[in-house]
């Protein structure tokens, strides 16, 4: 395996496009981010309406830029005050229907293609995952989205419902749930891994249990990904055929 070391982060790369990745602990500035981080005012209810439905493609691609600027920062582990603040910002419709969110977006963005390409990797590999999970992957991304937003039991409930009704009556999310749930997903892994003390952390490395998924899923087609989200693909995709 070939072995790197970041600041936030160590890395063991498999011959079959698998990434083994070990955080480090976490600097506090960026532990106070955990609980607020992957929460959002996911809807409530269904619509069809092409408006509804590209409000809540937005809500993911806002999840997922911060998400992945914050992973970003972990990989890092530092970060600038501008940046711990845009992603203490929680999505939510408003601010996308009145059209707050561009500007914010687009400097998370910026961030977030400067991720290393081990976790843009091991999000997409999950994304494509998820996606094809077939008649369940809708509840394990609804309940799980729902959950990091930490809600109360109704809303949860009437959160998850929505999520997994919207999943079946309009395909065409489906993509964007799943990376939003992918992106999730990896930072409640990293930050579970930081929590656990020395002793447990070096035993699992020893056999080859990390945070990643294993085996590692193949990468996803472009079609099958949100707009906003292919150029990472093709970001992660130069990255392995310079590797090579």
């Amino acid at each position: 395996m070939t072995k790197k070391s970041f600041p936030g982060y160590d890395v063991e790369l498999g011959r079959r496009g698998e990434a083994y990745i070990y955080p480090r602990p976490i600097p506090g500035e960026l532990l106070s981010l955990r609980r607020i981080v992957r929460a959002v005012d996911w809807p409530v209810r269904v619509s069809l309406r092409d408006s509804k439905v590209g409000a809540l493609d937005a809500l993911c691609e806002w999840q997922c830029m911060r998400g992945i600027a914050y992973l970003k920062m972990l990989a890092n582990a530092t970060a600038s005050a501008r940046l711990v603040q845009d992603i203490s910002q929680r999505p939510h419709p408003q601010a996308i229907r009145e059209g707050e969110h561009l500007e914010l977006i687009g400097r998370l963005r910026s961030v977030a293609q400067e991720a290393p390409t081990d976790v843009l990797n091991e999000i997409l590999r999950a994304c494509a995952l998820l996606h094809s999970g077939g008649p369940y992957g809708m509840f394990v991304v609804a309940v799980g989205l729902t959950a990091d937003s930490d809600p109360e039991l109704r809303e949860g409930m009437e959160r998850s419902a929505a999520l997994s009704v919207q999943w079946s009556a309009t395909p065409e999310i489906q993509a964007s749930l799943s990376a939003a749930g992918s992106v999730n997903n990896l930072i409640g892994a990293w930050l579970k891994w930081s929590e656990r003390d020395a002793a447990d952390r070096d035993r699992d490395r020893v056999r080859n249990s990390d945070i990643g998924s294993h085996p590692a899923h193949p990468l996803p087609a472009v079609e099958d990904l949100p707009e906003w989200l292919r150029p990472f693909l093709v970001k992660v995709l130069d990255a392995n055929a310079h590797a090579e």
